[in-house]
């Protein structure tokens, strides 16, 4: 008898499993229909508070997508959230790479914090953002573009020049051959350091205006005369205490925030 009772068992949980899966599933597809209506009947700033809350509870129920964060960003930035749209905007672009509707409203919502504050770079990095242009001005998905390509051209040119040193035939493929595998090593290096610069100081945005201190407590100086920094304004997370975070600023500087104004690109 308690075989039977426990083969039983087992065919109900996998007969129940799958449907289990597609009621939520459904649940899902239902949330993101309900909140892309509310964003489409949203007019005021709270309504737009209110799609983005819908959007949030998407993430939290495990839907991760290049359009979701995309949306997100969109209601944030017509809810006047521009910490919270920014971020949402550089999260779907490791999704969505170089849409040219999302680097538009990215473009926007940086344009109206630097409005607010601009941030002088020091002599020294201006010359190595100028030196390693490719490096900090290009995307990664640029970058991994080209090293893909020249290196799959590098290996089949040697392939074949190879092949023609072995059959005593001659021909100038040498010089080609060399710069591209240069380029793929410029371009293969560039993609290492920045995943090693996103693994020990992830890139990170201020999604609350506050005060940057000298140091992780509120009895420190402020880092700048002007006291707060507002939010949207695009960092590196350097080091995690406590309550506080110490972040690279845009202008090499080094300052304390409080944790909770700053959060990841990287989705956690």
């Amino acid at each position: 008898m308690r075989a039977q009772y426990f083969l039983a068992l087992l065919c109900f949980l996998l007969i129940s499993y799958p449907v289990q899966g597609s009621v939520s599933e459904k649940k899902i597809e239902l949330k993101w229909k309900e909140a892309n209506q509310l964003f489409r009947e949203a007019h005021t700033p709270e309504d737009f508070s209110l799609v983005a809350a819908h959007y949030e509870a998407l993430v939290a129920d495990g839907l991760i997508n290049g359009y979701l964060f995309y949306n997100l960003g969109n209601a944030y930035l017509k809810a006047n959230k521009l910490g919270f749209a920014i971020l949402n905007y550089r999260r779907a672009k490791n999704y969505l790479g170089n849409d040219p509707y999302l680097e538009e409203n990215l473009i926007y919502a940086r344009s109206l914090v630097q409005e607010k504050v601009q941030f002088s770079l020091s002599e020294e990095e201006q010359l190595r953002k100028s030196f390693f242009f490719w490096h900090y001005a290009w995307t990664y998905q640029s970058k991994f573009a080209i090293f893909f390509m020249t290196y799959s051209i590098f290996w089949i040119l040697l392939f074949f020049q190879l092949c023609l040193q072995f059959f005593q035939k001659k021909l100038p493929l040498w010089p080609l051959t060399t710069l591209l595998g240069i380029i793929a090593l410029i371009f293969g290096g560039s993609i290492f350091f920045q995943e090693q610069e996103w693994r020990n100081f992830p890139p990170a945005v201020l999604v609350d205006s506050g005060v940057v201190r000298k140091g992780d407590s509120d009895t420190y100086d402020a880092l700048y005369e002007k006291q707060e920094i507002p939010s949207g304004v695009e960092v590196t997370i350097m080091e995690k205490r406590s309550s506080w975070v110490k972040v690279k600023l845009p202008d090499g500087l080094h300052g304390w925030v409080k944790r909770t104004s700053v959060a990841p690109v990287m989705v956690e």
